[in-house]
């Protein structure tokens, strides 16, 4: 079969030259092109024609598939791309390749423009590509970056973007019928690996994966880095893997709250060298594009050599990064209160970051109601209010377009989604078919504890300033940083060789994360913030005060499962539906906007339960804090007690100084026992409302 030299034109624009065999059919040549099938004109061409806005009846290629829409970005092959970056996107599709990558030298352009050279070079399906990345935020950014450099961005919907637990749970839940969201983590990892090993059903389920990303590939650690070398391990031989890390910036082995530890048995590319290193090529990204700043880039570059210095102690790293970013910064900021209380106005998306979730908390109730967001781990998927609110009384188990339209314009629905948006993300997620869904793998979908992300705000809060942990910024980059940097002695003595590294990369990590400016204060360390096990919350015990002992601490309200769906519904808070629908009308009217609240104990010892409502307004709570709090106050009392040995061990008759951010969709699985304790028809959907309530305010415990 003869090859001829083939141009690619989409509308006027030429985007590629080719080499393919023609196929003749009677008197019309063909040549594929991205599994289809083009006519060949002139001998010499073929014609994508992009779908004009508004047409019924786009031209179609001759498989009488969708045309090509029109790009929204570079090509990943036109792109001004260095040596370095442009080896790594153009390798060979079963390259397996292991890429160094310091902060700002386009880790993540690389991998985006890498998946759409495979698809629009290598011609790969995007079905058959996996990326991983380590936050739900980063897939939302990854798939719409790499949709930014695809001749047909809507080719990216199609690619498997997800975090490791993601496809780790896709893979239990197709295989394994009797799958459950019980026991540990470890345990389920276990079983995925399990299946990995032996089933022949995920063997085959692998055998389609063409190329597999890895992206921030030095934060995969413990438990997954087993499961990713199993995983790579079962792909065929054929299929291509491309792992980018930076172990300079190796930070989530270690905890927001706490001193850091070493993570068990090694990052990933510690563990690809160790056992699969004839298998791999080491590559490296060297130049820094995301600041020009020569004070940014002496960060970056010095940060990084430092910490990657083998004859170097430990001790002297830490301290080598506190002396680099304590000098080499736009402006030492005033003490960390003052700074707090007198932020200027035009902060923008600026960062203010902390080392710790307890300081990051007490800062956000600095600014009081002054517009911010929040992120860090542990806080509740941030789930879009728009599907409580066309959901929460819808009883089927499916739902077609043209009612989901009505019912859109209906109830007024207004978001940052359009309706024709909102119905394309559901049809991909829990799509029947292009004019029905399933209103019932809805709730499914989202009351697993990491829902799809394309239904989900990237942060805690809706505009302002974005106040976190280091590690809650992670892969996030701002025009100006605020890094408030804890005293050296905030964790105490006896921390060791491998914590004193993990406490140096992670102020690193805080640092790179501006683009323009880096500001610098230290943060608060006369009290330091604790961490409750096994829960994670936050807490900071103020034991005296003028001599005196008191038995009082800051406590953490706002974590995961902090308000629940009785609490929000249930028969054994609300007297009725009308009472229900009352509470989460009130709800949905703080949507955008941060309220003052307040948690005030009903009934009696030893089954107080927490209402919260309006501060001037404690008789009608609109949500309910779960058990959970009791138990955490309780023991975060007696911890105190410990110190102050005044036996108040009782949890407080009031929480105050807590905010609502808005509002966001809590959902119960359809076949979850919780639906019967709640009213209808919040028993029936699934589907409420939850305020995104969130405090580190004093509480005082009792006799």
């Amino acid at each position: 079969m003869p090859s001829v030299c083939v141009k690619v034109f989409y509308g006027e624009k030429l985007i590629k030259t080719i080499d393919r065999p023609v196929h003749n059919s009677g008197h019309i040549s063909h040549v594929k092109y991205k599994s289809k099938l083009y006519i060949l004109q002139d001998g010499t061409f073929i014609q994508l024609i992009p779908q004009e806005q508004g047409s019924n009846s786009p031209q179609k290629p001759i498989s009488g598939l969708p045309a090509i829409a029109p790009s929204t970005g570079p090509d990943a092959t036109t792109t001004d791309w260095d040596r370095e970056q442009t080896g790594v996107i153009r390798a060979e599709v079963t390259a397996r390749l292991l890429v160094d990558a310091g902060p700002g030298t386009g880790k993540t352009a690389v991998a985006c423009a890498r998946v759409a050279w495979l698809i629009d070079h290598a011609e790969l399906e995007p079905n058959s590509i996996w990326l991983v990345s380590f936050t739900q935020t980063a897939v939302h950014e990854l798939r719409s970056r790499i949709g930014s450099y695809l001749t047909n961005p809507n080719e990216a919907a199609g690619i498997r973007i997800a975090t490791i637990d993601a496809h780790s749970w896709a893979i239990q839940s197709g295989f394994n019928h009797d799958v459950t969201m019980s026991g540990s983590y470890e345990d389920n990892i276990k079983k995925v690996i399990e299946l990995i090993e032996n089933h022949d059903g995920v063997f085959g389920y692998l055998s389609q994966v063409k190329h597999l990303l890895v992206d921030e590939a030095q934060d995969v650690v413990g438990a997954r880095v087993q499961l990713m070398l199993e995983l790579i391990n079962a792909l065929p031989r054929e299929a291509g893997v491309t792992v980018l890390s930076d172990e300079a910036q190796g930070i989530y082995g270690f905890a927001e709250d706490q001193p850091a530890a070493a993570a068990a048995n090694g990052t990933l590319p510690e563990n690809i060298r160790r056992f699969m290193a004839n298998d791999f090529t080491e590559m490296e990204l060297l130049k820094i594009y995301r600041t020009g700043d020569p004070t940014l880039q002496k960060v970056f570059s010095s940060g990084r050599a430092l910490l990657r210095n083998k004859t170097e102690t430990e001790e002297k790293k830490l301290q080598g990064i506190r002396d680099l970013i304590q000098q080499a910064n736009h402006g030492l900021l005033d003490a960390y209160g003052d700074d707090l209380k007198n932020l200027p106005d035009d902060l923008g998306n600026s960062f203010l970051l902390f080392r710790r979730r307890g300081e990051a908390l007490q800062a956000s109730g600095y600014l009081g109601m002054r517009p911010h967001r929040l992120r860090m781990s542990g806080l509740p998927p941030m789930i879009h209010a728009w599907i409580c609110l066309m959901f929460w009384n819808w009883i089927d188990s499916e739902i077609t377009e043209s009612v989901f339209r009505e019912r859109w314009l209906q109830k007024k629905i207004q978001c940052n989604v359009t309706v024709d948006e909102g119905w394309s993300i559901l049809v991909r997620l829990v799509g029947e078919s292009q004019t029905r869904i399933s209103v019932r793998k809805l709730a499914q979908r989202l009351a697993n504890g990491s829902p799809p992300i394309d239904l989900c705000m990237p942060d805690f809060g809706f505009e302002g300033p974005l106040i976190g942990t280091i590690h809650g910024a992670k892969g996030r980059e701002a025009d100006q940083v605020r890094l408030y940097m804890p005293a050296p002695s905030a964790f105490g003595q006896g921390i060791n060789a491998n914590n004193i590294l993990a406490e140096a990369r992670i102020l690193f990590v805080g640092a790179s994360r501006a683009r323009k400016q880096l500001l610098v204060s230290k943060a608060a360390t006369l009290a330091h913030p604790r961490r409750l096990m096994p829960s994670g919350r936050a807490y900071t015990p103020f034991p005296f005060s003028d001599k005196k002992s008191l038995a009082r601490s800051m406590v953490e309200i706002g974590r995961i499962n902090d308000i629940d769906a009785p609490g929000l519904s249930g028969k054994s808070f609300f007297s009725s539906s009308q009472d229900v629908t009352a509470a989460q009308a009130r709800i949905a009217g703080m949507s955008g906007k941060i309220t003052a609240a307040t948690a005030k104990a009903t009934g009696s010892e030893p089954n107080l339960m927490y209402g919260i409502g309006d501060p001037e307004a404690h008789d009608n709570p609109y949500a309910f804090l779960s058990r959970r709090v009791n138990h955490d106050m309780t023991d975060i009392a007696f911890k105190v007690n410990e110190i102050v040995h005044l036996n108040r061990c009782k949890i407080p008759n009031e929480i105050r100084y807590l905010k609502s951010f808005g509002a966001r969709t809590l959902a119960v699985a359809p076949d979850d026992p919780i639906r019967e304790m709640l009213h209808a028809p919040w028993r029936d959907s699934g589907f409420m409302l939850a305020p995104l309530v969130l405090g580190y305010g004093m509480v005082y415990f009792r006799y």
